[in-house]
């Protein structure tokens, strides 16, 4: 088994990669990028990943960034521990991973400009662009609530990381102040992941990581919401 350590800072969708190991059931080590010393900007991090951003999931001694690749080397390297289904149709497996990517590449940027507008356009502009973002998703979660109010998880019936990914970006829309009124089948689908053990054990892992933060004297504070005051 190749040696594996993820660099990660909690919250951020390094979470999906964390979650992805757990429910491998590979050895792997963890090391926190601590943005708020800046050590994203560092060399060594550089070195890792060019653009200063996690997950880096480091195997024996190469980095490989990006969700959707690390998710597939894992898949690949623990193909029985359900990952992604295993559907034996082509275009089923291709329309799986399609929903990977969805996750993503399409509502990831999104709860991204929800969470942090202000990177997108400025403080001066970041309760506009955090009510674009909110209409946005409530589009595309409305996809995602009619889906799962019709089975138990987002590719069926057997759990997959399409769902890790899913539980992160509606955990992390929700602190970004989205209502989460109107869905109710994702509700239940986050308190569902809170209950997976792969899951429970990646929180656990952040969970430690901000009480050492708060150790160190540098207690992890989330930005404030960019909604718009009515």
């Amino acid at each position: 088994m190749p040696s594996m350590e993820l660099y990660y800072f909690p919250g951020t969708c390094a979470r999906v990669a964390l979650i992805a190991l757990e429910q491998a059931g590979v050895p792997f080590s963890t090391q926190v990028v601590r943005f708020f010393r800046g050590e994203h900007k560092q060399p060594d991090h550089r070195a890792r990943h060019p653009l200063g951003k996690v997950p880096v999931l480091v195997v024996d001694g190469q980095p490989l960034t990006e969700n959707m690749a690390i998710i597939g080397y894992l898949y690949a390297l623990a193909p029985q521990a359900g990952l992604m289904p295993q559907a034996g149709d082509p275009l089923v497996t291709a329309r799986n991973w399609a929903d990977l990517a969805l996750c993503a590449a399409t509502l990831h940027p999104l709860v991204t400009r929800l969470r942090v507008p202000e990177i997108i356009a400025g403080p001066e502009h970041s309760s506009a662009v955090w009510s674009r973002a909110e209409a946005a998703l409530q589009e595309a979660f409305g996809v995602l609530e009619t889906r799962l109010a019709g089975q138990r998880w987002m590719l069926g019936e057997a759990w997959s990381v399409v769902d890790a990914f899913a539980f992160w970006l509606w955990d992390t829309a929700v602190g970004a102040d989205f209502d989460a009124g109107p869905f109710p089948a994702l509700r239940a689908h986050a308190e569902a992941m809170r209950n997976w053990p792969a899951v429970q054990r990646a929180l656990a892992t952040e969970d430690a990581a901000f009480a050492t933060f708060a150790a160190e004297g540098a207690p992890f504070s989330p930005p404030p919401s960019m909604r718009p005051v009515a």
